[in-house]
This record gives C-alpha cells, sequence and structure tokens, in this order.
C-alpha cells in the first residue's frame, strides 16, 4: 500500500492555465493536477527552479467559470519523455 504525504487531494484539470513570470513574460501550459498547496503543470517551455509566477485559471466544471489566480514558486521540474512537468508551491498569502 502506498502512503500519501501529502496535505491536500490532489485534482487533475487538464486544462490551460496562463502563466506570468515577475519579468512580465506571459505564456499559457497545461495543468495536470492542483491542490490546495500547488499546482503542476507541462509544457515544452519549462521555467526553472524558484522562479516565481503567477497562474490564473479556471478551476470550475466544463461550461462554468470559477477563476482563481494565485502566486507561487516552482519547486520542481523534470523531462517526461516529451515534455516538462513542473511543480509550482502556492504561496500562503493567496
Amino acid at each position: 500500500m502506498i502512503t500519501e504525504k501529502r496535505k491536500h487531494r490532489r485534482i487533475p484539470l487538464g486544462r490551460p492555465v496562463r502563466v506570468s513570470s515577475f519579468s512580465g513574460e506571459k505564456t499559457t501550459m497545461k495543468v495536470v493536477d492542483f491542490s490546495l498547496d500547488g499546482v503542476c503543470f507541462s509544457s515544452n517551455n519549462p521555467k526553472t527552479v524558484g522562479d516565481i509566477l503567477t497562474v490564473t485559471m479556471n478551476i470550475a466544471p466544463q461550461g462554468k467559470v470559477k477563476v482563481i489566480q494565485a502566486k507561487g514558486e516552482i519547486v520542481y521540474r523534470y523531462y517526461n519523455n516529451y515534455e516538462y512537468l513542473m511543480g509550482m508551491r502556492f504561496y500562503q498569502d493567496n
């Protein structure tokens, strides 16, 4: 049996997310999943561990709108066969 160490459950999403860097660069990535603590997204345009980003995403069910915006830091990045997976931990003041 695998024991989950995370405090909050991950919710799969599979939707585009708008990502803005501190320098003002904007790009779109795909959300893999998210939780109250952070978000995992995939892209062919990777960010660097330590980068500070702001993400804007719609977390509502299909056809509805509930947009959230959060700031956080990239805490991991790895290449998975054909794309980069990156994890961002939300800052607590969001």
